[in-house]
């Protein structure tokens, strides 16, 4: 097995992060994707690309709104005004660029810290602000859901 440098690739693609807090929470892996992660979905790959699984009523696409669409109707998300914790509610925040392409996705953990899988990389536990940049995008888009009892 091949021996992946993830501090390598963390500066080369967000250097942001060494300014903020992080931890890698898992070992790299193909079996999911951030697009999965954060639908709770841990062992399946999730892309609008054709040989891929998607959701049949939603177009495939990599626009935002193509993406807050899978997420409202696979995730039961509805749009929301901010990251900020709120008790009762799982949020996900969606990282695009300024042609308003989606790039990323990451989910709310109960601590308010955030999580997120990085590609076929690992998992990491993170500060929205760590991801931002010209790799990720930027998190301007916010969905919660009410959290399950």
């Amino acid at each position: 097995m091949a021996y992946f440098d993830h501090h390598q690739y963390y500066k080369d693609d967000i250097p942001e992060i060494a300014h903020t807090e992080y931890r890698v929470t898992s070992e790299e892996t193909t079996a999911y994707n951030c697009i999965a992660w954060a639908l709770e979905i841990p062992d399946q790959w999730i892309d609008p690309t054709p040989d891929y699984i998607w959701h049949e009523e939603v177009e495939r696409g990599y626009t935002v709104a193509v993406f807050m669409e899978l997420f409202t109707r696979w995730g039961r998300y509805e749009s929301c005004d901010n990251g900020s914790l709120e008790e009762g509610y799982q949020k996900i925040a969606i990282y695009h660029d300024g042609f308003n392409q989606f790039h990323h996705v990451a989910r709310q953990l109960a601590s308010g810290k955030w999580t997120s899988k990085l590609g076929s990389n690992e998992d990491i536990e993170h500060e929205l602000s760590g991801l931002e940049g010209k790799f990720y995008g930027y998190a301007k888009i916010f969905m919660k859901r009410p959290v399950s009892v």
